[in-house]
């Protein structure tokens, strides 16, 4: 097991490969569930996955510093491909990998109108897509940092934080195509509500955790360095208000433009200071 003292860029890192991850997972499961209705969704998550999971992979060579090391997760000495089973970042670095060549093939096909094998591949890339969005989480289980090792719902809390911004990256895409489907619309805020709720009760066992295990990083996360960023940034503006948004804007029945857009904002926000305060709070004490 791995001590870690990783950078922001990792963060990031992190971030952007859930985001990535959910917005084609979400998309391909809108489709699937809509019997082909929200097609538009898978094609609007490709699009907005493939630049990100290669920015991602990027982060990764560059937080590695030598560039040749990253081969080594994928390929032995002798340029054979490997799969390193008891190391977590080879396992992740294959998923990643799948997923990206994955969506290549799949915008490929979309631009092709070969539908029915693009709908194949979207559903294998969608399952690359919910490894890919659980191992950023998984990740930092595998380090001998108490406050990552706290308890087994981290990477359930990466997931669940991952389908938030990818469902918010995916309305963000709506409102760029300037997509006025408020049906659709509502229906994402419906999903995104309890994917929330999830999220809170994940972050709640986190910190029972911690108080068991990192009662230390708990303490600068909750009072300490870090509890502007995880009070204001992750509960607040991550869960709390969007949570508060989506659900007037169920209530009403209707998705209002202002509102749904800065519901979205907001969560890419937290989104991307959880994995700010969990990274760096975890490599306190």
């Amino acid at each position: 097991m791995r001590s870690a003292n990783w950078s922001i860029i990792i963060a990031l890192y992190l971030f952007l490969a859930g985001i990535a991850s959910a917005a084609f997972y979400g998309g391909t499961l809108a489709e699937v569930l809509s019997g082909g209705k929200y097609r538009r969704l898978t094609l609007w998550g490709n699009i907005i996955a493939l630049p990100l999971i290669v920015v991602g992979l990027l982060l990764l060579v560059v937080d590695l510093g030598k560039p040749l090391s990253f081969w080594h997760f994928i390929v032995s000495n002798d340029f054979v491909p490997m799969v390193n089973i008891s190391s977590v970042m080879s396992q992740g670095v294959w998923f990643l990998s799948f997923f990206a060549i994955l969506l290549v093939i799949n915008l490929v096909l979309f631009l092709t109108g070969s539908d029915s094998l693009r709908r194949i591949i979207s559903y294998i890339a969608a399952f690359f897509g919910i490894l890919v969005a659980g191992y950023t989480g998984v990740l930092l289980t595998a380090t001998s940092v108490p406050l990552w090792r706290a308890t087994p719902f981290l990477g359930m809390l990466f997931l669940l934080s991952a389908t938030s911004t990818g469902i918010a990256a995916l309305v963000l895409g709506m409102k760029a195509r300037r997509d006025t489907d408020e049906e659709l619309m509502h229906l994402l805020d419906k999903v995104d509500v309890k994917v929330i709720v999830l999220e809170i009760l994940a972050i709640i066992a986190l910190m029972i955790g911690m108080a068991a295990w990192a009662p230390s990083a708990l303490q600068s996360l909750v009072a300490g360095r870090y509890a502007v960023a995880f009070w204001l940034g992750v509960v607040f503006m991550g869960l709390i208000a969007p949570l508060a948004i989506e659900y007037r804007e169920m209530r009403i029945g209707k998705a209002t433009p202002g509102a749904v857009t800065l519901s979205a904002v907001l969560v890419l926000v937290g989104g991307f200071l959880m994995r700010y305060v969990i990274l760096y709070a975890g490599q306190v004490g």
